[in-house]
């Protein structure tokens, strides 16, 4: 939610990564952080963490939704704000990079070029991290329909904001 967001300034560029819907849910299902569910994906509660404002757990009555509220408070948020799809850093990363430096550049007022290395290796050691590659896969050839049922991932679509979807330029599944 907004709230999470206090940074509003005139000079400073926020930069949100979001992720296609089920290609999110199949993270939270893999590794949940603080969403607890009384059963599979529903009746769910996220709890609070440390680094954010607000201080109370929310219920929801599927975890899907959770990703709904996230992504439509977002279209709200104040100030300078540049949201990149997860799935476009796997495609080409230099070009999203250049153009999340190119809006820095216009709020900063200032233009130094900056050298782009890519790293192909996890950005985590936790959980069961993906490099580059199986990452590409997983999401871009959405792998994640071979592990759930096509009963499952039609039921979970049902549950996305359709709006919100074509805005991100998603399809679903």
């Amino acid at each position: 939610p907004p709230s999470l967001f206090p940074h509003k300034s005139a000079r400073q560029l926020n930069v949100i990564m979001i992720r296609h819907p089920i290609a999110w849910l199949t993270g939270i299902i893999k590794a949940p952080y603080n969403i607890h569910c009384k059963r599979f994906l529903t009746d769910c509660t996220l709890t609070p963490v440390a680094s954010f404002q607000y201080q109370e757990s929310r219920h929801y009555a599927h975890v899907i939704d959770i990703w709904n509220e996230y992504y439509r408070d977002y279209q709200s948020l104040e100030g300078n704000w540049y949201i990149v799809r997860y799935e476009d850093l796997l495609i080409d990363a230099e070009t999203v990079i250049r153009n999340i430096g190119e809006a820095v550049r216009t709020i900063k007022g200032h233009h130094k070029r900056q050298l782009f290395q890519q790293i192909y290796t996890p950005s985590k050691s936790h959980g069961n991290p993906r490099d580059h590659s199986s990452a590409y896969r997983y999401n871009l050839n959405k792998d994640w329909k071979a592990t759930y049922s096509s009963n499952q991932i039609q039921e979970w679509c049902q549950r996305v904001n359709l709006d919100l979807l074509k805005q991100f330029h998603y399809t679903c599944p």
